[in-house]
């Protein structure tokens, strides 16, 4: 794919416009900015990203693929209820519906199994995904992640940088801000599927789907175009089993998304986030949001983001703690 076409995805499809391009210094040195295996792979950016553009590149993993520009209102009325401005966005194709519903239940298992299952106290029964982020000595904490109805981004560190020592701090705040947003919501809400996403065993030997040679598999999500048999150890594929279900007769218990995801999706340099804005239920035109809202909306206190400079300087940190941005995840169909 080339770093150049994977810079130009995250920035143009995936909102993140913060990320630094590469620019000449005044001294005629040409630096890589943000255009770097680190930067994209890893999240140690120039600079940062901020938790508005953060919160709306995760949305993208519960809306099959779709991105919405963040919006602070829906509508705007007079007095006689006309439609003076439209603020509902229009969605673009950020990535592909099935790489968009892979990743929604890899990142569930983040949640369930992995580094943020704690967040699970906070909300026990609905579907949820979300990533952790931790920098270099706890400067930055992180937690991104979403259910059927709203998103949510929270950075928590300080401005001038030094240790946090409450590493589930991000993950508090965020939990606690999405516990009152959704009190009274239907737990029952599902983030949309895919018909081009299959769940199927796999081979924890060859990661290749698993046959009834294969005597230790685990549960996965595969795109249906992309369906290989397991060739170490042979045999028939096994049936398509359903979607995050177990079967009584696997070999081991083990359920996994099939693609561990691992490394942290923050700044190991900056973090650049808009200032303390903690979000309440948003009011709507209607009375509570459902799984199938036409489009997400923004519901945040306006942030302020830093400019990017003409020529990047070292980076500062310019956000204070228990900095959060939540927005709607709702499903469009």
């Amino acid at each position: 794919m080339g770093i150049e076409n994977v810079f130009k995805h995250a920035t143009e499809d995936m909102g993140l416009k913060n990320l630094v391009a590469p620019f000449e210094t005044e001294d005629g040195k040409t630096e890589a900015g943000d255009q770097t295996y680190s930067s994209l792979a890893l999240g140690g950016s120039y600079r940062g990203i901020t938790t508005l553009e953060s919160c709306a590149a995760f949305a993208t993993f519960g809306n099959k693929g779709k991105y919405y520009e963040p919006t602070f209102y829906t509508r705007v009325t007079n007095q006689h209820d006309e439609l003076i401005l439209n603020g509902e966005p229009e969605g673009k194709i950020a990535m592909s519906e099935d790489t968009a519903v892979i990743l929604n239940h890899m990142l569930q298992n983040v949640v369930n199994n992995g580094t943020g299952a704690g967040i699970r106290s906070y909300i026990p029964k609905m579907e949820l995904y979300g990533k952790t982020g931790t920098t270099d000595d706890n400067y930055n904490l992180w937690f991104a992640g979403g259910t059927p109805y709203y998103v949510a981004s929270c950075w928590y560190g300080y401005d001038q940088q030094e240790k946090v020592y409450a590493s589930d701090s991000a993950r508090r705040v965020w939990g606690s801000i999405m516990k009152d947003i959704h009190s009274g919501l239907d737990t029952d809400a599902k983030f949309p599927e895919s018909d081009l996403v299959t769940c199927r065993k796999y081979c924890t030997s060859s990661g290749m789907l698993a046959t009834e040679n294969c005597h230790s598999t685990a549960i996965g999500w595969y795109k249906t175009s992309q369906l290989k048999p397991c060739t170490t150890h042979g045999g028939s594929v096994l049936d398509e089993v359903a979607s995050g279900g177990s079967d009584t007769s696997a070999d081991t218990s083990s359920t996994t998304s099939g693609v561990t995801s691992s490394g942290d999706t923050s700044s190991k340099k900056n973090n650049t986030s808009s200032k303390k804005s903690t979000s309440s239920k948003p009011s709507a035109t209607s009375s509570t949001p459902a799984a199938t809202t036409s489009k997400p909306s923004t519901v945040t206190s306006t942030p302020t983001e830093s400019k990017a400079p003409e020529t990047p300087s070292e980076p500062t940190v310019t956000s204070t703690p228990d900095t959060t941005v939540v927005s709607e995840a709702s499903s469009h169909q």
